[in-house]
């Protein structure tokens, strides 16, 4: 089977952006220790910088999907990833939890964004 060199830029484009999004909270789960140290909370309290990230993913992805199909879903697919790639920038330089904790409910629907659509 061949595919057109528009098709394949989507398969690419798509295959990229759903790493994106496991690159989002796989890595998180090794340093959530760390991250407690770092930032003065207990283990359990900066366990949400991870499960606020996936309850928000989770929670936004058929809505996600369905403004997709109202709005466009290559239009969608391209402001989630903005978003998911500046909250990722943010979460980068803060250093106050509750931020942190916001910002990665953002990224959560950044990531939601690019899986649906």
């Amino acid at each position: 089977m061949t595919y057109t060199r528009e098709e394949r830029s989507t398969i690419l484009t798509v295959g990229l952006g759903e790493v994106l999004v496991r690159l989002g909270f796989v890595p998180v789960t090794a340093v959530v220790p760390a991250l407690a140290t770092e930032l003065g909370v207990s283990a359990s309290d900066a366990s949400w910088i991870l499960t606020l990230f996936i309850l928000t993913l989770a929670g936004s992805l058929l809505v996600a999907g369905r403004l997709g199909d109202l709005l466009g879903h290559p239009r969608l697919f391209a402001v989630g990833g903005l978003i998911f790639t500046v909250t990722a920038a943010v979460t980068a330089v803060v250093t106050d939890f509750t931020t942190l904790v916001i910002v990665r409910a953002f990224q959560g629907v950044g990531a939601a964004l690019v899986s649906g659509n």
